[in-house]
């Protein structure tokens, strides 16, 4: 069993290389664990390995002195190597399997499952702690990917007993949407990391 969280009501940031450039990536990291925001995911996909190791040892540093979790997007072996808490999956990464045999079985291990509530059931039975689900709205930083019905929240959370997050152009005026269908939390790239300060949103 991975470590025991509370994913309910849960704003769960995710970090962007564009928006947060290096010069200020650990002050808005630091801003967002003072806000409360517990739940961090590194998402790096072009820098180098080096570079990419320093921020997230540095990173899960800083978040783990405010007890927030640390996920590293794509990657076990880096997850493994900087100490985080745990890895995101999709598609086109590692399995299940091959995640927890490099992390062990208290890492958390996320994968996103899109649309597919099949596919969902599948990683549960696998052994995922939690699926994502989306885009549900237009999303700045995946503007391509495919818009996902609301109602997949509900019919999600009929058929898993493990969390379900939501993901894809999310913010303060629309995520109320997503808790009403079920979501345990919400997943957010841009709408919190273009803001001058770093804000956890009223979840009720």
């Amino acid at each position: 069993m991975s470590q025991k969280y509370d994913f309910k009501n849960k704003l769960y940031l995710i970090t962007d290389e564009i928006l947060l450039p290096r010069k200020i990536f650990l002050s808005r990291i630091k801003q967002a664990c003072k806000a409360g925001i517990d739940l961090i995911q590194i998402r790096e996909k072009k820098s180098d390995h080096y570079d990419r190791l320093e921020i997230c040892r540095e990173t899960v540093k800083l978040a783990h002195s405010f007890g927030a979790k640390i996920i590293i997007n794509d990657d076990p072996l880096l997850a493994a190597a900087c100490g985080a808490d745990g890895v995101h999956i999709g598609k086109y990464d590692v399995g299940i399997k091959e995640a927890r045999d490099i992390l062990g079985q208290k890492a958390m291990i996320g994968v996103s499952c899109y649309g597919d509530v099949e596919l969902a059931q599948r990683m549960q039975k696998s052994g995922a702690d939690y699926v994502s689900f989306g885009n549900f709205f237009l999303s700045p930083t995946k503007p391509l990917e495919k818009i996902v019905p609301l109602d997949i929240i509900s019919q999600a959370k009929r058929k898993l007993k493990i969390p379900v997050l939501a993901i894809g152009g999310i913010n303060e005026k629309n995520f109320t949407q997503l808790i009403e269908k079920g979501a345990d939390g919400v997943c957010c790239v841009s709408a919190l990391l273009k803001t001058k300060e770093i804000k956890k949103w009223r979840i009720k």
